[in-house]
């Protein structure tokens, strides 16, 4: 199923609510695209709905992220925990640390700005606990696809394969300027292989458990239909019998000794018996009841039997 969401005004209560309505069904195969035109809002919410993307994930279902004008601070963080990330030509980035009005030393701040940083290091190479230090971060989508934060902007031509080995090769530059040891590009793109294959493992295992879900209320659910089918059965079998001792053909059939059917065969001998017993009853012509007539129908009626009513009549009354 294809959805639709739109992130066109903030990130808080509202926004969470429906997104959280919108992939409460969510199931493989469904393909739900998020529109992004957002200056951000509440850190947490944002981390929220990017929690609940990924449990719809889990499902099956695949998220693309279309960030048009901008998508900054919490808006960022949502629109990157995409599957596939694309910007118009003149859209920006913006990340930054988490804050509160006034002056306060809140220690919610350092963990939202870890949660973040995990979140965003998934698209955003070069990122570190530094870039949230009260500094606003913006990047163009030019420099988003260059630096492989995106797959692609809208209306080019480019795949998404190229995004991420671009993805590759900013992480293997960024690595190599902070390590003091070597770091080899094969061992990072096996990182990032290692990275996809690991999602792809999740995926599998979450349909696999809802697989073997299903399939263990499968004989349960056909055992109780058999067990209903059964007592039916059996109470006609007992009317039956009763009928035939009254009749006085009392046969019993003995079955001791015959091998136990499989449920397969048991539920069709007894839908069999079933629709024997239960045959369609021959139809049978109901008399229309007669309706009783009016006085002056039933004058009408008797005019019509005796036609001659009326000459009779006055004859009568001459003669008295």
């Amino acid at each position: 199923m294809l959805r639709n969401l739109h992130f066109f005004d903030g990130i808080d209560t509202a926004e969470l609510e429906a997104f959280s309505r919108a992939v409460a069904g969510a199931e493989s195969g469904d393909v739900i695209t998020l529109d992004f035109c957002n200056g951000g809002g509440s850190v947490f919410h944002g981390i929220a709905i990017c929690d609940m993307m990924t449990d719809a994930r889990a499902k099956g279902a695949k998220f693309i992220s279309n960030i048009w004008g901008y998508a900054a601070s919490a808006a960022c963080l949502v629109a990157l925990s995409a599957d596939e990330v694309y910007m118009s030509p003149n859209a920006a980035l913006m990340y930054h640390s988490a804050w509160c009005v006034g002056e306060c030393d809140d220690p919610a701040i350092p963990l939202a700005n870890s949660i973040q940083q995990t979140i965003l290091s998934k698209r955003i190479a070069r990122i570190s606990s530094k870039d949230f230090n009260g500094e606003d971060h913006w990047v163009t989508a030019s420099q988003a696809l260059e630096l492989g934060i995106i797959d692609n902007i809208i209306g080019n031509a480019s795949s998404v394969e190229d995004s991420q080995d671009i993805r590759v090769a900013a992480r293997f530059i960024w690595r190599t300027e902070m390590s003091k040891e070597p770091v080899k590009a094969e061992d990072v793109r096996k990182e990032e292989e290692a990275k996809a294959a690991e999602c792809s493992e999740e995926k599998e295992e979450a349909k696999a458990a809802e697989c073997s879900e299903e399939e263990k209320e499968a004989p349960k659910a056909e055992d109780g239909d058999i067990d209903i089918l059964e007592a039916i059965v059996q109470r006609l079998e007992g009317i039956e019998r009763r009928l035939a001792v009254l009749e006085g053909e009392g046969k019993k059939a003995d079955e001791e000794g015959e091998p136990a059917p499989s449920a397969s065969a048991r539920r069709k001998a007894l839908m069999q018996k079933l629709s024997a017993v239960c045959a369609p009853m021959p139809s049978v012509a109901v008399k229309p009841v007669a309706v009783a007539e009016t006085p002056d129908e039933e004058a009408k009626r008797f005019k019509a039997t005796y036609k001659n009513f009326d000459a009779l009549m006055a004859d009568f009354i001459k003669r008295k």
